[in-house]
C-alpha cells in the first residue's frame, strides 16, 4: 500500500450498501442452555435497547421456543438463531407453531437461522418467511490479525459460490438463494483494514451476482461479530469494543455484535449492558446510522477498498 493518496488515484464510488441509509441492527448474544433463563437474558438484553438477539442452540439440549420467546414481540425487531449441532427441523416446526399460536404473519418476521444448508428449511422460509435468512456463509475463522484480509475475503466469496452451487439442485434458482444468503464476518483490532473489509465485499459480491447475471440482485447482509482478545483486562476490551464496532459501523454492516468484555458471570450483566450501549453511542451520539456509507470520499479508504477488491478477487479466481 502506498503511504499517501490523492485525489487522481480516487476511482469514482462504487455501491457499497444496499439501502438508503446506514442503519444497523443491535445485536446480543445468548447462549441457550435452559430455555428460562435464556428468555430472562433475552428480555433483559431488549429492555436495554437491543433489537436483533441471537440464540445460540447446542445439540443435546433442549430448547422450548414458546418459553424462550415467551413476551417476545417479533414484529418490532428481528430474530436471530445459531445452531451448534441442534436441528433446524425441529427448530423450525416449533417456530411455526409459536408464529401460529400468536397470530403472527410469517412474511413481517425478520431474523436469520444460521445452520448447516438445508434445501428444505430454505424453501421453507422463501414461501412462510421470506424475510428470514438461512443460508450462511461464515468467514469468522479466517480472521487472521496477522495478515492482511484478502484470504478471509477470498474464502467467502469461494465459500458462497460453493454453497449456491450445492443448493441450486435443490431445484431453487439463483435469485432465490441469494435472498436467503447472508454473511458473517468477524471484526479484529485492524481498525482501517476492518473497516475497508466490509465494503470490500459488497463489491466483490455484486461482481459475483453479475457473473451469474443477476446484477439487480440485492445485496445479502453482513453480521459483523466483534472479535475481542480474551487475554486481555475487561476494561481494554471495553475500549477496543468501541473502536471495532464503529469500524463495522462504518464499513456498513447490517448486524453488530459486540460481545460482553468479560466473560466473569459475576460482571456479565454490567459487560452485557456496556457492550450494548457502545452501539447506543455510536447510533444516538455519533449518528453514524445518519449517513450512507460514511467512509465514502476518503481517499485512501476508498483506494484501500478497491485494493482489497482486486487482491481478494484475484485470489478468488485462484482457488475456483
Amino acid at each position: 500500500m502506498s503511504p499517501f493518496w490523492h485525489h487522481p488515484e480516487q476511482s469514482p464510488a462504487p455501491l457499497v450498501r444496499g439501502q438508503s441509509d446506514n442503519r444497523w441492527s443491535i445485536g446480543a448474544i445468548v447462549a441457550v442452555q435452559d430455555s428460562q433463563n435464556a428468555n430472562t437474558e433475552a428480555l433483559e438484553a431488549l429492555t436495554g435497547g437491543c433489537n436483533a438477539p441471537l440464540f445460540q442452540l447446542s445439540s443435546g439440549k433442549h430448547t422450548d421456543v414458546h418459553r424462550l420467546l415467551a413476551g417476545i414481540d417479533a414484529r418490532y425487531i428481528s430474530l436471530h438463531f445459531e445452531l451448534k449441532g441442534a436441528s433446524s427441523q425441529s427448530l423450525w416446526t416449533q417456530l411455526e407453531a409459536w408464529a401460529q399460536a400468536h397470530n403472527l404473519d410469517g412474511t413481517e418476521l425478520r431474523g436469520s437461522i444460521a445452520a448447516p444448508p438445508s434445501p428444505i428449511l430454505t424453501a421453507a422460509l422463501l414461501e412462510n418467511w421470506p424475510q428470514v435468512r438461512s443460508l450462511s456463509v461464515d468467514a469468522r475463522p479466517w480472521l487472521d490479525p496477522a495478515r492482511s484480509p484478502v484470504e478471509e475475503l477470498a474464502r467467502c466469496l469461494q465459500q458462497a459460490v460453493d454453497l449456491l452451487s450445492s443448493m441450486e439442485t435443490s431445484g431453487l434458482s439463483l435469485t432465490q438463494l441469494n435472498k436467503q444468503l447472508f454473511f458473517r464476518l468477524a471484526i479484529g483490532p485492524r481498525y482501517f483494514l476492518d473497516l475497508a473489509k466490509l465494503r470490500a465485499l459488497r463489491i466483490l459480491w455484486a461482481n459475483v451476482l453479475a457473473a451469474y447475471q443477476l446484477p439487480e440482485a440485492s445485496l445479502p447482509p453482513i453480521h459483523a461479530y466483534v472479535a475481542l482478545d480474551t487475554r486481555a483486562s475487561m476494561e481494554t476490551n471495553m475500549i477496543r469494543s468501541g473502536t471495532q464496532a464503529m469500524a463495522a459501523a462504518i464499513g456498513g454492516a447490517d448486524l453488530i455484535l459486540v460481545p460482553p468484555a468479560s466473560s466473569d458471570p459475576e460482571k456479565t450483566s454490567f459487560t452485557q449492558r456496556i457492550a450494548r450501549n457502545v452501539q447506543h453511542l455510536l447510533q444516538m451520539e455519533a449518528k453514524f446510522d445518519w449517513v450512507v456509507d460514511p467512509a465514502a470520499g476518503s481517499y485512501f479508504l476508498e483506494k484501500l477498498t478497491d485494493e482489497l477488491c482486486e487482491r481478494a478477487w484475484s485470489r478468488f479466481v485462484e482457488l475456483q
